[in-house]
């Protein structure tokens, strides 16, 4: 069953949580978030499986500035592994960035959902919701991106 992005957003408290702090920052003049005003730690609970991207626009390269430690665990990678175009698995490499391109191109929340192969070359049922964050003056924007999994055999449990 097909699923609208509002209602993958609302049906999963992890995204949900994220949402609301996303929609509660400042604003910058292009109607994104002031970077200046996200501060990480208000997002405790969500942390572990919370990755903050950091996309360098002239050079068209993205890397991990935080990366919780539950996808750090599910992806077998962690922050200080360099670009994601260097030193990450194939679909780091090409999905990941792709979705992120997306989403800073758009300028708005997108929220995706996929089946695919985890490290142990088991499926899992992947849902994705990233949000940009308005560029700083260094050229470098910030994308904030939520996942959540469960094994294809079983249902994603969605929050009441």
């Amino acid at each position: 069953m097909e699923h609208s992005p509002e209602e993958l957003i609302n049906g999963n408290k992890i995204f949900r949580r994220l949402n609301a702090y996303w929609n509660g920052l400042a604003r910058a003049v292009d109607g994104m978030p002031d970077a200046g005003s996200f501060e990480l730690d208000m997002l405790g609970p969500i942390l572990p499986y919370l990755a903050v991207t950091e996309y360098d626009r002239a050079a068209d390269r993205f890397r991990f500035v935080y990366l919780g430690r539950t996808l750090q665990d599910r992806f077998r990678c962690r922050v200080d592994d360099g670009y994601l175009d260097e030193s990450h698995s194939e679909e780091i490499r090409s999905d990941f960035q792709d979705h992120l391109r997306s989403v800073f191109e758009t300028k708005f929340p997108v929220v995706r959902a996929a089946d695919m192969k985890n490290p142990n070359e088991r499926f899992c049922h992947y849902e994705c919701f990233t949000l940009p964050v308005a560029n700083d003056k260094s050229g470098k924007s910030l994308l904030l991106t939520a996942v959540t999994y469960a094994p294809c055999r079983q249902a994603v449990r969605r929050a009441a």
